[in-house]
């Protein structure tokens, strides 16, 4: 039985060592942001009057921000976010001026590295 707990604990602290399940987790909800703000981004491209599109565009912005802290997380052991979390960063540079960035230019970017992401 002792023996049975000790193998336990170690296969536990190799996995938390390895960082598999939580890393994993924090990168699928890192993706599943990006997911809802191409949506409203996508809605907003079709948004009946200028200020639902800009509702829209906020809210999706507001995604992006969301899943940035959880794809740095995630990547914190093996780098498998790293380009995810890269992508993301980008949305800092979101804005009217010139050298800016908006949604549109990043979403096949960002749809293909959370499909790659969470396939490996």
């Amino acid at each position: 039985m002792a023996r049975g707990l000790l193998l336990a604990a170690i296969a536990g602290a190799l996995l938390s060592a390895c960082g598999g399940g939580q890393d994993s987790s924090q990168g699928r909800q890192a993706c599943a942001d990006v997911t809802k703000s191409i949506s409203f981004y996508d809605e907003s491209l079709t948004a009946a009057t200028p200020a639902r599109s800009k509702a829209l565009v906020a809210e999706a912005t507001a995604e992006l921000r969301l899943a940035l802290p959880l794809a740095a997380s995630a990547d914190t052991n093996d780098g498998t976010w790293q380009p995810l979390e890269a992508t993301l960063s980008e949305s800092n540079r979101f804005g009217t001026g010139p050298h800016t960035l908006n949604e549109g230019q990043l979403t096949t970017a960002l749809s293909s590295q959370c499909a790659a992401d969470l396939q490996s």
